[in-house]
């Protein structure tokens, strides 16, 4: 690897551009190919909403992700079939499997070393937590950054703010505290299934 060599840490099909050979794929027209029993439409929400928690937002970088999701529910459908179960039950216990096996994947990926010829550096996976502080508002992350400037302290957490305690406490707190339980769990249910 020669001195010019810059690491990047996504994969090939996360760094997609315009200028791309790959062709435009849309989820949305190949899921309506699919069978109405293996969930499609569902398939393809549950698929971007995993990536969105990445930060891939393009349908042709989740493109891989969504070939899983639905090879996991073929296999679902004919267990299903087979068995005498109810197919859309076993297809989205399979998805959500699936998808957070690679979840997990992706997180051990994070965590093994990284070699730039200069210096060796270990990328540590996310916690729940830092996910979730990836995932609020732009204002809801200036308030966690006053408050944990403020070590907990409602008077300095006001001063950092610069508004009163009562404020806050009862206006800029909330805002904290509700997107943050919401990203938590967002976060706790995509990891876990």
């Amino acid at each position: 690897m020669n001195k010019k060599t810059k690491v990047t840490t996504r994969r090939i099909s996360e760094t997609y551009s315009e200028e791309s050979t790959i062709g435009s794929v849309n989820l949305n027209a190949i899921a309506a190919q699919l069978p109405p029993k293996l969930e499609g439409q569902w398939i393809v929400t549950v698929v971007r909403s995993f990536g969105r928690f990445r930060g891939i937002t393009c349908d042709e970088a989740l493109r891989d992700m969504f070939h899983e999701a639905i090879g996991a529910a073929i296999k679902a459908g004919m267990d299903a079939e087979r068995k005498g179960g109810n197919v859309e039950a076993y297809v989205k216990r399979a998805v959500k499997s699936r998808l957070a096996d690679l979840q997990r994947r992706e997180d051990y990926r994070d965590m093994r070393l990284v070699n730039d010829d200069t210096k060796i550096m270990a990328r540590g996976a996310r916690s729940d937590f830092k996910a979730a502080l990836m995932m609020i508002s732009p204002r809801a992350r200036q308030i966690w950054r006053a408050w944990k400037r403020a070590d907990g302290l409602m008077a300095c957490f006001a001063a950092e703010l610069g508004t009163t305690k009562y404020l806050a406490e009862t206006k800029f707190l909330p805002i904290l505290t509700g997107e943050m339980r919401e990203a938590l769990a967002y976060v706790k249910f995509i990891r876990r299934g």
